[in-house]
C-alpha cells in the first residue's frame, strides 16, 4: 500500500509476504496513519530504506497510531525491521507483538525523531543484524516513554527513555523460539 498525504485508516487486515523496493514492505506512507487489528507477516524491504512490514514519512497533526497489531517475521536490510518512523509528531504504539523481525539497527522498530509512547506491548526475539538493539533503535532526538509493556531494556538503544510503571523483563512464550538468524531448532 502506498499512500501519499491522506490518513488512512487500516482495519483488521492481514499484510504478507509483501515486498518493496522503496521502503515499507506492505505500507508506505507519507502522512499520518492509524492502524488497528493487522497483521504483518514476513514483509520485506528490499533495498535499504527501512522498515519491512511499514514506513510511515511525516506523521503530522495526529502523527502515527499502530494498536493491537502483530508484526512477525518482517525483515530489512536497513533498520527498522518491523517499523521505520521518521519525523511524526506523535507515534503510539499500543497493544502490539513484535517478535522475529530483523533489520540493520532496531531489529523491530526505528524512530528517527518524534515523540514516542510504546504502552501494553510485547517487544521480543527480534534480530539487529548490525549494530545497536535488536528491538528497538531510537536515534536523537527522540523522546521514547515505555510503560506497562514486555521489553529488555538491554535491547533498546535510544538516549532518552522513560520507563514508565508496568514495564517487565519476562520471555512471554511458552516454548523455545528460533535463535536470531535461524529457520529451525524452536517451536515458533
Amino acid at each position: 500500500v502506498y499512500s501519499g498525504y491522506a490518513t488512512p485508516k487500516l482495519r483488521n487486515c492481514i499484510f504478507s509476504s509483501n515486498t518493496a523496493t522503496l521502503g515499507g514492505g506492505a505500507v508506505y506512507q507519507l502522512a499520518n496513519l492509524d492502524c488497528a487489528e493487522c497483521t504483518f507477516i514476513g514483509n520485506q524491504d528490499l533495498y535499504h530504506n527501512g522498515g519491512g512490514a511499514l514506513w510511515c514519512l511525516f506523521g503530522v497533526f495526529g502523527g502515527v497510531n499502530i494498536r493491537c497489531c502483530v508484526f512477525t517475521g518482517n525483515r530489512s536490510p536497513n533498520n527498522g525491521g518491523a517499523i521505520r518512523t521518521d519525523d511524526p509528531d506523535a507515534c503510539l504504539i499500543s497493544e502490539c507483538t513484535f517478535t522475529r523481525n530483523s533489520g540493520a539497527r532496531g531489529g523491530a522498530i526505528w524512530f528517527i525523531s518524534g515523540s514516542i509512547l510504546i504502552e501494553k506491548t510485547i517487544c521480543r526475539d527480534n534480530c539487529a543484524t548490525w549494530a545497536g538493539s535488536d528491538d528497538i533503535y531510537a536515534d536523537t532526538p527522540v523522546s521514547l516513554t515505555i510503560a506497562c509493556s514486555d521489553v529488555n531494556p538491554n535491547e533498546i538503544d535510544a538516549d532518552d527513555v522513560v520507563y514508565e510503571e508496568g514495564v517487565i523483563d519476562l520471555d512471554p512464550m511458552f516454548c523455545d523460539g528460533l535463535a536470531c538468524g535461524l529457520d529451525t531448532g524452536g517451536d515458533y
